[in-house]
């Protein structure tokens, strides 16, 4: 699957804001996206469920590696 930009770069446009497939025209904007998925998570929280595990944050402070 190809992905290439959608259409010339406008003044402070950056180049991954909009994707379309060269194969399938399917297009992804990332701003809708992430859009997306804050309604899901809202919508989750307001539910009672907890965070996807795919979405949930890592923890903090990571784990250090020990000797060896």
């Amino acid at each position: 699957m190809a992905i290439k930009r959608l259409g010339g770069l406008k003044e402070g446009q950056r180049p991954w804001s909009v994707k379309v497939c060269n194969d399938c025209l399917t297009t992804w904007n990332r701003d809708v996206s992430a859009a997306n998925v804050i309604r899901v998570l809202l919508l989750l929280k307001l539910m009672g469920f907890e965070r996807p595990t795919k979405l949930q944050r890592p923890p903090w402070p990571p784990a250090v590696a020990g000797p060896g």
